[in-house]
């Protein structure tokens, strides 16, 4: 299942690495152990990196995507440019040691996936589920014990220092549920039926946390795994096999078996249930509200309710067609410098800092990533790559709704998509060749 030591220690590395916040916050701000800011998640970066190191560099060195590496890394030669000539002009640049982690960790990332032998990709699927299962196990201790959570309030493990926001951050959370799900249900179609309902089950707890969380953009690029998922399959085994597969003897005892365990706990726990419905409830009535956002409002009786971040977005919209409409060549070309701008949405923001060359690659690597997942998805080569293909479904939604394009924990989560992502040459590895 999790193949040698050195591929279950590599797979547990890269884990680390690409989703570390759940188990940071966990362990930082829950239990309080270690500094209560961003050096305790370095730490855990570097540990991460430690654990999945090469144990010699004279073993093979392994394939990436040159196209992915060179879009992503153009727009990061871009970026370390244009924070060195505002540090050389103004001779202070804010927050200057993050800004070089940001690209220092992900590079030393890329380097030991070089080095990581391709049967990871095909051992690693149970090691994500497991990780993230323990992140998801850990949320739901921390809202538990939180004498300020009250069902309704985003599940999220409050920050521990004083001056952060109150109610901590869900979209980690969101995302790590999400990972679960993919995982699980990439893996539930590798295994036999005693497996393949424990996938299911942790699938739909994790859909469960999904919903607690109350991040729309995720759930909203949860809807587009789903959608690509049904597409893909069903034109790659059309209606008539999709039919014999729904009634195969193995799959319905599987739904059954699934459907008797959820109605025990229902049994045993149907507050629990209640909780869920209002949660979905609530994800629907927000969903639609963003729509009344972009519009402008939302009247519900006598009052009139805007959605703060849709409308945010839709300020920093404005700021950027100002930016067109200004007449600002040397802005609109070269961009106003680095990290001069903050928007919210990293396409946007990729051109109003970086010009019109930033947004070109930055923008590119995720055309790219696209299409190597679509080819991906309707030709499958291991299951690390299926995985990767279906969560960058969400990218469609992150790119227009959440973060920086230079967010330190974006680039550690790109780099497996270099290293695993549009790799053909599995065909050449006879360890991968008789299982794809």
């Amino acid at each position: 299942m999790f193949g040698n030591i050195n591929t279950l220690r590599q797979s547990i590395g890269i884990c680390m690495v690409f989703n570390a916040y759940p188990v940071v916050f966990f362990i930082r701000d829950f239990l309080g152990f270690g500094p209560k800011n961003s050096t305790f998640t370095a730490a855990f970066w570097a540990l991460g990196l430690l654990i999945m190191i090469p144990m010699g560099f004279a073993r093979p060195m392994y394939r990436i995507n040159t196209g992915l590496f060179a879009f992503l890394w153009s727009f990061g030669v871009i970026v370390l440019t244009y924070l060195t000539l505002q540090y050389l002009y103004w001779g202070y640049v804010a927050e200057i040691e993050r800004d070089i982690l940001t690209f220092a960790l992900p590079m030393v990332f890329i380097i030991f996936l070089i080095y990581t032998p391709n049967i990871v990709a095909e051992k690693i699927l149970p090691v994500i589920i497991i990780y993230c299962l323990i992140g998801s196990i850990s949320l739901v201790i921390g809202i538990l014990k939180d004498p300020y959570w009250v069902v309704g309030k985003r599940a999220a493990i409050s920050f521990g220092n004083e001056d952060a926001q109150s109610g901590g951050n869900p979209h980690v959370y969101a995302y790590n549920a999400l990972y679960c799900i993919i995982a699980a249900m990439v893996y539930s179609a590798r295994v036999g039926v005693v497996l393949r309902v424990l996938c299911y089950l942790i699938a739909i707890f994790s859909l469960v946390i999904l919903f607690m969380c109350q991040v729309r953009s995720t759930l909203f690029g949860f809807i587009l795994v789903v959608a690509a998922s049904v597409f893909f399959n069903f034109r790659k085994t059309g209606f008539k096999a999709i039919i014999r597969g729904v009634f195969n003897v193995k799959n319905i005892l599987t739904v059954v078996v699934v459907m008797v365990i959820l109605s025990q706990i229902a049994n045993q726990f149907y507050d629990v249930f209640s909780i869920v419905s209002r949660y979905t409830s609530s994800f629907t009535d927000n969903a639609l509200n963003i729509v009344y956002s972009l519009a402008g409002t939302k009247v519900k009786g006598s009052a009139v309710q805007l959605d703060a971040s849709s409308m945010g977005r839709v300020a920093s919209f404005g700021r950027f067609t100002d930016l067109i409409q200004s007449g600002n060549i040397i802005g609109i070309v070269f961009g106003l410098g680095h990290e001069a701008t903050w928007l919210d949405i990293p396409i946007l923001e990729a051109w109003m800092n970086y010009g019109m060359l930033g947004v070109f690659f930055f923008g590119g690597f995720f055309v790219l990533v696209w299409y190597y997942a679509f080819k991906e998805i309707k030709n499958p080569t291991n299951d690390y790559s299926l995985f990767l293909a279906y969560f960058s479904m969400t990218y469609f939604v992150m790119v227009v709704t959440n973060g920086r394009p230079t967010d330190w924990n974006y680039w550690l989560s790109f780099m497996p998509y270099l290293r695993f992502l549009g790799a053909k040459y599995y065909y050449k590895q006879p360890e991968l060749a008789s299982k794809i």
